[in-house]
């Protein structure tokens, strides 16, 4: 990915930047892994709205269920006051390939619709996260494998607390 933002020609053709967060309004697929490293960073300091994240994981992987939840309640938890991602070195891999091309005013889903997009060609790199998608252990929504992470491990440490 990085050697494809080398080239002059895709720096400017991408319309999305810091700031740019219609695509924190949708639903994300992560793997354990990446939910593992996730809440490794809520644990290390980052502020996320537990409750919102809660709200968000009853949604499971049902994208009609998803957009049944207003604009605001399906902001990701790792969306700062500016529009910036808190998480941004450790930010799953499909936000990493969503790069737009055409008008980002398409991108926004505040009406509860998703609409068509250009994204960038990220073929090489989709492929390589299919295909650890397809080997992980397990993989879902972003805020229920994120919540279920948190929830093991308070789980894990309640146990270890009464031995």
């Amino acid at each position: 990915m990085n050697l494809l933002f080398e080239d002059e020609i895709v720096q400017e053709n991408v319309k999305c930047g810091k700031g740019c967060s219609f695509c924190c309004h949708t639903q994300v697929s992560v793997t354990r892994d990446e939910a593992e490293l996730l809440a490794q960073r809520i644990i290390d300091g980052i502020d996320i709205d537990l409750e919102r994240l809660y709200r968000q994981s009853k949604a499971e992987n049902s994208s009609a269920e998803w957009y049944k939840m207003d604009h605001k309640t399906r902001a990701c938890v790792f969306l700062g006051p500016e529009g910036e991602c808190t998480v941004y070195e450790d930010r799953p891999s499909v936000c990493r390939t969503n790069n737009v091309v055409s008008d980002p005013a398409n991108c926004s889903t505040e009406d509860g619709k998703e609409k068509s997009v250009r994204l960038l060609n990220t073929y090489a790199s989709d492929m390589i996260i299919m295909a650890h998608f397809s080997n992980s252990k397990e993989n879902g929504a972003l805020p229920q494998m994120l919540f279920r992470s948190l929830d093991n491990r308070v789980q894990r440490q309640s146990k270890d607390l009464t031995k």
